[in-house]
């Protein structure tokens, strides 16, 4: 993953697999962890990069898990590559964005709801319909809830 060969990297500061602009913040989230030091999974909720040898960045996740030995403390991380997570989403983010602008161009009222019958999606000319009479959002709201609110 990081183009580094096991020779390479054994004996090695792990700093090497962290690029530059976070390398100075490292060891200080390593003292903190040893603190109190607990299993964190993959996907917490923190974007990571890491360095590889050749200098180009990859997104990752890292999990931690404290391992206790003979000779006291010490912890495996585990290292997941993201970027194709990463690509996907923001293909996904991008075919959001377009469909929400193809429905808000149809100029007449649309709405598009899921198999609970729960509005998911809707046009300004479908929202101008409940205005007065729903307050607040209307994307989640059951379908009975609006054609009540309409008739």
């Amino acid at each position: 993953m990081f183009g580094y060969s096991r020779a390479e990297l054994v004996g090695r500061p792990l700093e090497i697999l962290i690029p530059d602009r976070f390398r100075g913040h490292h060891a200080g989230f390593v003292a903190r962890y040893f603190v109190a030091p607990t299993t964190r999974a993959m996907g917490t909720g923190v974007e990571l990069a890491g360095k590889r040898k050749d200098g180009t960045e990859i997104p990752i996740e890292v999990s931690l898990s404290p391992l206790s030995t003979d000779t006291g403390l010490t912890v495996t991380a585990a290292i997941r590559d993201i970027t194709d997570r990463k690509r996907m989403e923001a293909a996904a983010k991008l075919a959001a964005v377009r469909l929400e602008s193809a429905v808000e161009s149809i100029q007449d009222a649309f709405a598009l709801f899921d198999a609970s019958d729960r509005l998911v999606l809707c046009n300004s000319s479908y929202r101008s319909l409940f205005t007065e009479k729903l307050p607040g959002t209307i994307i989640g709201r059951p379908y009975t809830e609006l054609l009540d609110a309409f008739l």
